[in-house]
């Protein structure tokens, strides 16, 4: 599949996950963080204008289709209320498909279109906003999704013991592809003392065992600073965690209710659980320079079904360089933003490579996250 096709049929795909909604919850937010599954339809259609008319062709685009459509423009509480509809979008967008590859082919000398740098950077755009339209669908189902009795429910279960051990040394972190997101670059060495990894995510068995063993009404495994948020907002559980009246746990996603596996990778916690988690199991969150060490190494499990929380905050490397525009990563090198390295099951295989770093704040649990354990030996 060319590029061009890539970009297409992530746009199909933006358009099935509005028509799978409602029509009266498409231009709904669901979710404080998140805006309306139209605007991300009608937002992939301007990012692609903007850079192919106004940074590749020079020409204008409507200033109050920026203001709707940019990231920073209007208010994401007003978007609900601004975004067209989708019988407008549908039409726009099928026009836009069809003249985009006479404009590549016209413009192919630009810069920006050497080696598909501009298609490859919108590819990955697309996909990151793929895996935010499925949190609104997450969110929609935590208000709708019916009662659940679920056939098999997981048990709780001890902390597994197997870890990686890897000694001191070297590593490269980070890349000098040209396609990659500037906060991955420059790929350079660091000096890691000796650590061990675990060697998968952390289980739904063993979060019902820190569950079971009163982890949120404890608050020895928490710092003053969770503590508190935990109090604020009452959490309990994951995001998506419900009991049916048996008190047997079960999972809502973005398809709606779902028995939980055992075995598969608790999703739905923030920075804040993961760490208490950790403190329950005797261990800490990797920093990000030792996860992505032991996944190039090729020696983790579980790679790529949840987002995992790493220890650090997000941060430049030396050298640092913003590009192609300064407000992707520099806005969030703020110390209250935390890395999370690997993906999710909703990540876009784009994005997919041991350097991609997430960030988010400590407190957000919409983001299907979950965690790995590390310690210093």
């Amino acid at each position: 599949m060319t590029p061009v096709e890539q970009l297409q049929a992530l746009r199909v795909r933006a358009l099935a996950l509005v028509e799978s909604l409602p029509a009266a919850q498409q231009s709904r937010s669901h979710h404080a963080d998140l805006s309306p599954l139209l605007w991300h339809l009608g937002h992939l259609l301007y990012i692609e204008e903007h850079w192919f008319l106004e940074r590749v062709c020079a020409t204008a685009l409507p200033r109050e289709r920026a203001t709707l459509f940019r990231a920073d423009g209007m208010p994401r509480p007003q978007r609900s209320r601004c975004v067209p509809p989708l019988h407008t979008l549908e039409p726009e967008i099928a026009a836009w498909s069809a003249r985009l590859p006479e404009l590549i082919a016209t413009h192919a000398s630009h810069p920006l279109l050497q080696a598909d740098y501009l298609l490859h950077f919108l590819i990955q755009h697309h996909g990151q906003h793929l895996e935010t339209m499925q949190q609104i669908h997450l969110a929609y189902q935590l208000r709708h999704a019916p009662a659940h009795e679920p056939q098999h429910a997981p048990a709780p279960c001890p902390v597994a013991g197997i870890r990686i051990r890897r000694p001191a040394g070297h590593a490269l972190i980070g890349t000098d592809l040209h396609e990659t997101y500037d906060n991955e670059r420059p790929a350079h060495e660091v000096l890691l003392p000796r650590f061990s990894i675990a060697l998968h995510p952390v289980r739904n068995g063993e979060y019902v065992g820190f569950l079971a063993a009163g982890g949120y009404q404890d608050p020895k495994w928490w710092t003053s600073e969770s503590w508190q948020w935990r109090q604020t907002y009452g959490i309990t559980a994951p995001l998506g965690w419900r009991q049916d009246p048996a008190g047997r746990w079960y999972g809502i996603g973005p398809e709606g209710a779902h028995d939980l596996d055992g075995a598969s990778p608790v999703q739905g916690v923030s920075a804040y659980e993961a760490a208490a988690f950790a403190r329950y199991a005797g261990r800490r969150l990797p920093t990000e320079e030792e996860w992505e060490c032991a996944a190039r190494e090729g020696s983790l499990e579980g790679v790529g079904l949840v987002w995992e929380w790493c220890a650090n905050a997000f941060h430049p490397y030396a050298g640092f360089s913003a590009f192609p525009y300064r407000g992707y990563s520099m806005p969030w090198f703020d110390g209250v933003h935390r890395t999370l390295r690997g993906f999710s099951r909703y990540t876009h295989p784009s994005l997919r490579r041991p350097t991609f770093r997430n960030f988010h704040t400590p407190g957000k649990r919409h983001i299907f996250a979950g965690l790995r354990l590390c310690d210093d030996g």
